[in-house]
């Protein structure tokens, strides 16, 4: 497609929103932020799923990338799960009907997703292709994405970021554990032996670049590196790049009595996921590899 003339984004003031309005800003690419709370600056608009409201409405968008939703961060009770569904399947619902409902719809439209989509253990690589896993997770991705297949049916591009741990020294996971590694008591999670399918912040701003300037992406993509790493890799690259020992263990025993389904469901799953569709194109990553991934982004 030609350059959009604008876009809008929800969670924007989530780590990726962050970014991608950075880039968005550098390429002088005019966007609008749709925000939870009363618009307060210019370039927002005020938007309330549960309620039904987005004022402005949606007519001059040209581009839909929907990132927000509650963190998974934190114990599994019955409400924050609730708030963990309906933050991206109702979010998605919404945002479909008025994409549905417009006489001048977005011509794109990107939706994170997780590669939680596959369960939270696989013995064999996955792929785009693959079926869904069980488990909370792939129960809430699963509807997540089917939410927003009518518009495909309906002639809009929609492209769906199946997103693994994102890497970043501004937030996430990285930034949750450099504390702990710069003191020298960083190492594995349980036994270290389950797989990690990772992406750096800035290769996933650029798939969402991509994904909205380019006609050819459509469906769904595993937004990860190709290399795949084990926990107790990547704490000892971690290490290894900051200098300093990784060898203590965080007992498996210990998080899940914190942390109950939730650590089961991220931080203890075991999934070996390759980004099949993203190879068979060529994407250029800039990060294919974890210790090259990891020493630029601490160089900074």
């Amino acid at each position: 497609m030609t350059d959009p003339k604008l876009i809008a984004i929800t969670g924007a003031s989530g780590l990726i929103g962050r970014a991608l309005t950075k880039k968005l800003r550098l390429e002088n690419q005019p966007f609008l932020k749709l925000v939870r709370h009363p618009a307060s600056e210019k370039g927002e608009r005020f938007w309330n799923y549960s309620e039904k409201i987005l004022d402005g409405g949606i007519d001059d968008i040209d581009a839909l990338v929907h990132l927000a939703g509650e963190t998974v961060d934190g114990h599994w009770s019955s409400y924050k799960k609730h708030l963990i569904y309906e933050s991206r399947v109702q979010s998605t619902e919404f945002l479909v009907e008025k994409i549905l409902s417009s006489p001048s719809p977005p011509k794109v439209a990107v939706f994170a997703s997780a590669i939680g989509f596959y369960g939270q253990k696989r013995a064999d690589w996955v792929t785009e292709e693959s079926p869904p896993g069980a488990g909370f997770l792939a129960e809430v991705v699963e509807d997540w994405e089917q939410a927003s297949k009518i518009l495909e049916e309906h002639g809009i591009r929609v492209v769906r970021l199946r997103l693994g741990v994102v890497l970043a020294k501004e937030g996430g996971a990285l930034h949750k554990m450099l504390p702990v590694f710069r003191l020298g008591l960083g190492g594995a999670i349980g036994g270290g032996e389950q797989r990690m399918s990772w992406i750096t912040l800035s290769d996933v701003v650029e798939l969402i670049w991509q994904s909205i300037h380019s006609d050819s992406w459509h469906g769904n993509y595993n937004a990860v590196a190709p290399e795949v790493v084990s926990n107790l890799k990547f704490s000892r690259v971690l290490g290894k790049v900051l200098k300093r020992p990784a060898i203590l263990k965080v007992p498996k025993f210990v998080l899940e009595t914190v942390f109950g389904e939730m650590a089961d469901s991220t931080v203890l799953s075991d999934l070996a996921v390759q980004p099949k569709r993203l190879i068979e194109m060529n994407f250029p990553f800039r990060h294919p590899k974890l210790q090259p991934a990891l020493e630029d982004l601490l160089s900074k």
